[in-house]
């Protein structure tokens, strides 16, 4: 049976991310077969055991539920009372008649799972029957874009749902995502991030400056029907995916480009508010400020590919930027503190705000600190950029080949 949904995940040197991924997975209400691809992006330290610990975990899952049926089944049915209790347990089940379609919480039959065998094959996919089935792929590094692209021409579900490595599931996931469509068949969609209250301080303060608002995260174009997903949490047609070509060989900033890609086609996309993600970043202060000025980077090569995406919003960092380098001069030249009262009154509302969304202190000041990181470094790597692709007219391959992975074929 083709499955609706199958969920692609690339990795790359991060298998214990992987393994709480998969737990989270295997605690998935399914009222229908999902399949999971996993795409290993040339790790160095790969997810063989944790792949392959899942599949025999999703096996015996199947197996407890499919022994349950059959004793559900077999109970004598003769007693009104006791046909009631066995009609409600076999519906608990997701047993409507003599064919097994399991929808069911499986977080009870999940607690032991943990990525602890092994795997020698180049490519592994088993099935679970009526739960979910596995499909792994080893390549050499191309980059999550390609690897993603390779993902799908390696999956078989109607719709292709992207989900990172670091992310963690909640059970309702794919309920929530089936109801949605079922009400609106989208050709593409998203959900937002969350942080989990397991997260580490540092991770919440990174969620708070990637998610808030006030900065340059938030989710993007809620509540209307030009959303635009990012791949942490992106579902997509396979049709509309395979028609406008996959993702593209920039990164980061392959998300974006698909998204306009779909649009410019006819694709319809929304937001999903209740199809959320545990987002579980883990990256230090220096990585996060490589990752925001990356961002910065490739935001007017965007611009310069797609002139509908361009909006005078994406240069608000770049201003805020060079007003945190001019209003202590200013001051400092001419007396006037107009800008620094500018600059301390919007510090101050970040931190109120940091301070009612995480309720407490320390971690507001945290957020502070990451907020203003990601302001301040994408805004300077924004404002470079452009200068180099408009000012100077460079080709954005020339300008930013780092960005860039060669053109390749979907899946070697």
């Amino acid at each position: 049976m083709r499955p609706k949904y199958s969920i692609v995940v690339p990795v790359f040197n991060r298998p214990q991310e992987l393994s709480e991924l998969l737990g989270s997975i295997l605690k998935l209400k399914l009222e229908q077969p999902i399949e999971v691809v996993i795409i290993e992006d040339g790790s160095t330290e790969d997810s063989e055991r944790v792949c392959q610990n899942f599949q025999r975990e999703a096996h015996r899952i199947t197996d407890t539920l499919s022994r349950k049926r059959e004793t559900l089944l077999s109970t004598p049915a003769h007693i009104d009372p006791q046909t009631v209790k066995r009609d409600t347990a076999l519906t608990a089940l997701g047993v409507t008649s003599t064919h097994f379609s399991p929808a069911v919480d499986t977080s009870d039959e999940s607690k032991s799972f943990e990525g602890s065998s092994r795997i020698s094959s180049h490519e592994t996919q088993r099935e679970s029957p009526g739960l979910i089935s596995l499909v792994y792929h080893k390549k050499e590094n191309t980059g999550p874009g390609h690897s993603r692209n390779c993902g799908v021409h390696k999956s078989s579900g109607e719709y292709v749902i992207f989900v990172d490595s670091d992310c963690i599931l909640p059970p309702d996931y794919i309920s929530e995502i089936d109801q949605y469509l079922s009400e609106d068949p989208l050709d593409f969609f998203g959900g937002p991030d969350r942080a989990d209250t397991s997260f580490t301080d540092f991770q919440k303060a990174i969620d708070f400056a990637m998610t808030s608002v006030l900065t340059t995260g938030g989710v993007r174009g809620a509540n209307t029907k030009n959303f635009q997903p990012r791949s942490f949490n992106m579902g997509v047609k396979r049709k509309a995916f395979l028609h406008v070509g996959g993702f593209g060989n920039i990164h980061p900033g392959e998300d974006p480009d698909l998204v306009f890609r779909l649009w410019r086609e006819g694709y319809r996309s929304n937001l999903m508010p209740e199809a959320f993600v545990y987002h579980k970043r883990r990256i230090s202060w220096s990585a996060f400020q490589k990752q925001v000025g990356n961002f910065g980077k490739v935001r007017p090569i965007l611009m310069k590919w797609h002139a509908s995406s361009r909006s005078a919003t994406f240069f608000l960092p770049s201003i805020a930027t060079l007003v945190a380098i001019t209003a202590p001069l200013l001051f400092l030249f001419t007396g006037n503190y107009l800008l620094l009262v500018v600059g301390f009154f919007y510090i101050a509302l970040l931190f109120l705000t940091a301070v009612l969304s995480l309720g407490s202190v320390r971690l507001a000041l945290m957020a502070v600190r990451a907020s203003l990181t990601q302001i301040l470094t994408y805004g300077s790597h924004f404002a470079i950029s452009w200068f180099k692709l408009n000012a100077l007219g460079q080709q954005p391959k020339t300008a930013y080949p780092d960005r860039f992975f060669p053109d390749r074929p979907p899946c070697e």
